[in-house]
């Protein structure tokens, strides 16, 4: 329990044994009259020592109650007090459970864009990984006919050679004769 709310359940109890006081202090004057009872409780008195010890218990007794008027009132006030400061409080905390579930909503919205993205993005990762693929064999292909057309070249090449090689080889060498 916090503090401020064990403070408010002490001035609620405290008031409620005020009220009791009140309600049995209103029932006793009541019965007894007040006025009437306090006059003669005076006069009733046997001397003036006694008359002024009289007036003093009932001047102790009224000031007993207005005390006890005044501690009720300023509970009273208290009390008022602290309920405000409690609802405030409470009104406070509502506003940031809102802003916390408005944030948390956001939030939730952010991780389901991002697991969306994610996927999307591995989804592209996989098709540019097959793409790479195709071009690479695709390249070795391409390697595989580049290095046939060489020797389809070459061969070609040494075909249309070799019946020039066979007639320079067969052709007559004739001599020549050199003059100094």
């Amino acid at each position: 329990m916090y503090s401020h709310e064990k403070k408010l359940n002490e001035v609620d109890l405290r008031i409620d044994m005020r009220t009791e006081l009140l309600k049995k202090r209103a029932r006793s004057l009541q019965e007894n009259g007040s006025i009437t009872n306090y006059l003669n409780v005076m006069l009733d008195s046997q001397s003036i020592g006694n008359l002024v010890n009289r007036i003093n218990a009932i001047a102790t007794i009224l000031k007993a109650d207005k005390e006890l008027l005044q501690d009720y009132k300023e509970d009273r006030e208290l009390k008022e007090q602290m309920e405000e400061q409690l609802r405030d409080r409470m009104d406070f905390n509502k506003e940031n459970l809102m802003e916390l579930r408005k944030l948390q909503q956001e939030l939730q919205l952010n991780l389901t864009e991002k697991s969306t993205l994610m996927k999307t993005m591995s989804e592209e990762e996989v098709q540019l990984v097959k793409e790479f693929q195709d071009l690479e064999d695709e390249s070795l292909l391409l390697k595989a006919q580049e290095g046939a057309i060489k020797q389809e070249i070459e061969n070609a090449q040494r075909e249309a050679e070799e019946p020039l090689h066979n007639e320079i080889q067969s052709a007559p060498i004739e001599k020549q004769e050199i003059h100094l």
